[in-house]
């Protein structure tokens, strides 16, 4: 997948030095699924479908996640992460309590920044199983943050990070269930 870049985003590694500090689910073992031998090139061809869609899913599912989180810091309302996220999301937890934190002391980001999505990657399972997981490398381009009187608190630089995201589907949508950036 070529490179994308979500809307501008905080620097939330950075400022918060919380996210990726909880452990991976344990993924749910898939039930067994009966390989059929293709009969016709049409079924091959689903098959290479299937495993594109479940692709795009996935990297639509991620971009989405880090569009959430600039909404979320842009606006000062998590509900945009929690939206995205899982229950057992502990990394997506913490994005939400610094949100919620930032808005209690009236800080802000007067430049927010965005997300990079690059050497994206996809579990070769993904089609099959009940928590796929996605790798990629992550720039963010920096951010500002200021006070409720604008003095500047913190100023990032650009980030690069190698992230894991294992994604869960709840009523047919796919959630984060997991997060880590290094």
């Amino acid at each position: 997948m070529s490179p994308r870049t979500t809307a501008p985003a905080a620097a939330v590694t950075a400022t918060t030095g919380l996210a990726g500090t909880s452990t991976p689910p344990t993924p749910h073992a898939s039930s067994p699924t009966p390989t059929a031998t293709p009969t016709t090139a049409r079924a091959s061809t689903s098959t290479a479908a299937t495993a594109k869609d479940i692709e795009t899913e996935l990297y639509e599912a991620t971009v989405g996640f880090y569009s959430a989180i600039t909404e979320a810091y842009k606006t000062l309302d998590p509900t945009p992460i929690r939206d995205v996220s899982s229950s057992e999301c502990e990394a997506c937890d913490m994005y939400v309590d610094s949100v919620e934190s930032m808005k209690r002391q009236g800080h802000r980001f007067e430049e927010l920044g965005r997300y990079i999505i690059e050497e994206f990657k996809v579990d070769k399972k993904a089609a099959t199983t009940a928590a796929p997981w996605v790798t990629f490398m992550v720039t963010h381009t920096g951010a500002v943050m200021v006070d409720r009187n604008g003095k500047v608190l913190k100023r990032h630089g650009r980030q690069r990070m190698s992230g894991l995201i294992v994604f869960v589907r709840e009523n047919g949508r796919l959630l984060v269930a997991y997060q880590d950036l290094v």
